[in-house]
């Protein structure tokens, strides 16, 4: 008798993004956001219960417009916002995020947008240059980025956490564009070692994630879908 329900659960895939709760989606957003702050060295500020009901309010705004990737775009959001000297220090909470994401959706695609322009602009002046002369260009300044790439090249392992080595790198060099070999060392260990805080923070919160999924999915019959569990209990 029970041996068709046994294998309902088994044969059950891994859950889509949309059957996971919104508040559990919110809380990886906050942790995001704590840990980030934290690894940058600005002012931590534990979310609390108003900032996860504003985030999964947000999360649910999201969902019902359509969104097919949820936490993969409130991420690229949050992330932008951070790297941002400006809205960082505006985005400290989870209210605030939630309060100004539709803003920060439209930097982030602006950003884009100049981007891609601005690759099209030079590849385009690449060929007429080579077409008209024969010459090549005059090779563009390297960027922070580049240069801080570059620099830590060699020293990135798995344990790290590459774009936030980087991001931290290049922010030091646009302060300090010519440091002695010794800074400049003394640099790319710090950058390092932020990576190594973002890498081992974001192995913590695949743990809780995971962790809080498995209890979840047990409190409710073995799924994240409410029809399963809702199904269960009828019979």
């Amino acid at each position: 008798m029970g041996e068709p329900d046994d294998e309902r659960w088994q044969d059950a895939g891994p859950e889509p993004e949309e059957r996971v709760p919104a508040g559990i989606r919110a809380r990886w957003i906050l942790d995001r956001l704590e840990n980030r702050r934290a690894a940058m060295g600005l002012t931590p500020r534990p979310a609390g219960p108003r900032d996860l009901d504003a985030v999964t309010r947000l999360v649910e705004r999201l969902d019902a417009a359509g969104e097919p990737d949820t936490s993969g775009l409130m991420e690229r959001v949050l992330d932008h916002a951070l790297d941002n000297g400006f809205q960082a220090k505006r985005v400290d909470t989870g209210r605030r995020f939630a309060r100004l994401f539709d803003e920060l959706r439209d930097d982030l695609t602006c950003d884009q947008r100049t981007l891609e322009r601005r690759r099209r602009e030079h590849a385009d002046a690449g060929q007429t240059a080579g077409s008209d002369t024969g010459e090549s260009r005059p090779v563009e300044p390297e960027s922070y980025e580049t240069r801080a790439r570059r620099m830590l090249a060699d020293r990135i392992g798995a344990d790290i956490d590459a774009s936030t080595a980087i991001r931290a790198l290049a922010d030091r060099l646009r302060l300090d564009p010519d440091p002695d070999p010794g800074q400049a060392a003394r640099y790319a260990e710090l950058a390092l070692r932020a990576g190594r805080k973002t890498r081992a923070e974001q192995a913590r919160r695949e743990s809780e994630r995971s962790r809080e999924l498995h209890d979840y999915r047990a409190s409710h019959g073995g799924s994240c879908f409410a029809g399963n569990w809702q199904l269960e209990q009828a019979e």
